[in-house]
């Protein structure tokens, strides 16, 4: 079950997260990013299920609420349901084989083109933070739990 996260709650984390990476983190959650991918672009590992268990804290939720109301009208995930719709639109056109309907076709999937290029690149969420090793990582945020 998701939780709304209030116009109150949202004003209220206006800085950035002092993580760097629980900052990226938020940000690729804003652009749309599914939580798995949105850990992956943060640098975090594969391993473990601690991905939806982050994506789920209220400073994460926040932040990235705030964020993705600060992006410009393509920087959010509002575009998928309706890039779905043409995909649709376009299997019922390729399906029926006439020939307004094949043009029709084509002039969906070049609208779905378009549509994808407004999405934003990875490169558009800023630099990341650099590597680290799991030792300098422990280091840097001690171990889990502590």
């Amino acid at each position: 079950m998701t939780q709304e996260i209030s116009d109150k709650a949202i004003d209220e984390w206006m800085l950035p997260l002092s993580d760097a990476r629980k900052e990226a983190f938020a940000r690729a959650l804003a652009c749309g990013f599914t939580a798995k991918a949105a850990a992956l672009e943060a640098g975090y590992s594969n391993k473990g299920s601690r991905t939806y268990q982050r994506a789920a804290r209220e400073e994460i939720k926040g932040r990235a609420a705030q964020i993705a109301r600060t992006l410009p009208w393509s920087g959010t995930s509002d575009l998928a349901p309706v890039i779905d719709k043409l995909v649709a639109v376009t299997d019922a056109c390729l399906k029926t084989g006439t020939a307004s309907a094949l043009a029709t076709a084509v002039r969906a999937l070049a609208e779905v083109a378009r549509l994808k290029r407004l999405l934003p690149r990875a490169s558009m969420l800023g630099p990341l933070p650099p590597e680290m090793s799991e030792e300098e990582w422990l280091a840097e945020y001690g171990q889990p739990g502590d």
